[in-house]
């Protein structure tokens, strides 16, 4: 089992940690988390959306139908 921490892409989760990913890394190794849940809060992405390297992420969360549908239907 992998331990995650849920991580936005709204709110302010990475100026929590200075807007920099390898803060983001440091702290997932202190506190003994084996990666991030992106959740993805975008309809669509944007340029405005910093995303994390790709080792980090290890699970993404789509909330609602509307975001993982495409996705499933393979809509790219």
């Amino acid at each position: 089992m992998e331990i995650l921490l849920n991580f936005p892409t709204k709110g302010g989760n990475l100026a929590l940690l200075g807007n920099d990913w390898g803060e983001v890394e440091r702290f997932l190794a202190e506190y003994g988390f084996d990666g991030i849940e992106l959740m993805i809060k975008e309809g669509r992405p944007t340029s405005k959306v910093s995303l994390p390297p790709k080792h980090m992420v290890r699970g993404v969360h789509f909330p609602f139908w509307m975001a993982w549908l495409p996705l499933w239907r393979q809509d790219w």
